[in-house]
């Protein structure tokens, strides 16, 4: 199994565009210029994938799903994945050292290290949309503005947080494991030197 400490080096697995920042990457996926499976892997940093109409070749019964994924540091992906090139989306990757350097911005998205999807409504996906084309101004701007760039990710991961909690509010037995191991992953977190 792969482990990438960087987004250049996952970037270039998946057939992703070269990052502008080693801390900071934003882009949107272009699936039919991308690697589609993979066996398992893990990621040294931590990653918010938003991918619309994803149907995963596994389970070719299913639906697609429209849905936000979290990866953190050194979470393996144990299924690896072999989708459909069909679906649209965006990512966010955050190096280990931006999210300490502002764990006050971070803290709730600490909790999330679970490669588990969170289902968004058609006006989620929206609202995403709206926050990553803002994003990507200030990611792609040659004046770039860290603080803007950064209240931006946050006001993403404050949705996100929003959004969880109207999935495990609708359904709360089902998320229950999810936010065990959330609260778990935040004490461990915080207990290291």
């Amino acid at each position: 199994m792969e482990t990438f400490k960087n987004f250049v080096s996952y970037n270039e697995y998946l057939g992703l565009q070269k990052p502008l920042d080693n801390d900071i990457d934003v882009g949107y996926y272009d699936p039919p210029n991308m690697r589609l499976k993979s066996e398992a892997i893990a990621v040294d940093f931590y990653r918010i994938s938003i991918k619309i109409n994803l149907k995963n070749k596994n389970t070719p019964e299913k639906k697609p799903i429209t849905a936000i994924f979290f990866n953190s540091p050194e979470m393996v992906v144990n299924e690896g994945w072999d989708v459909e090139p069909t679906y649209e989306g965006m990512y966010l990757q955050l190096s280990k050292k931006i999210i300490e350097e502002n764990r006050f911005l971070f803290k709730s998205y600490l909790d999330y290290g679970q490669h588990e999807a969170l289902y968004l409504t058609n006006e989620e996906v929206q609202e995403i949309n709206d926050v990553f084309k803002l994003m990507m101004k200030y990611y792609k701007s040659e004046t770039r503005n860290s603080a803007v760039l950064l209240s931006y990710v946050n006001v993403l991961v404050s949705l996100v947080e929003a959004f969880y909690k109207r999935q495990f509010s609708t359904d709360p037995k089902q998320y229950n494991y999810i936010v065990s191991d959330f609260q778990q992953s935040l004490v461990d977190y915080y207990a290291q030197p």
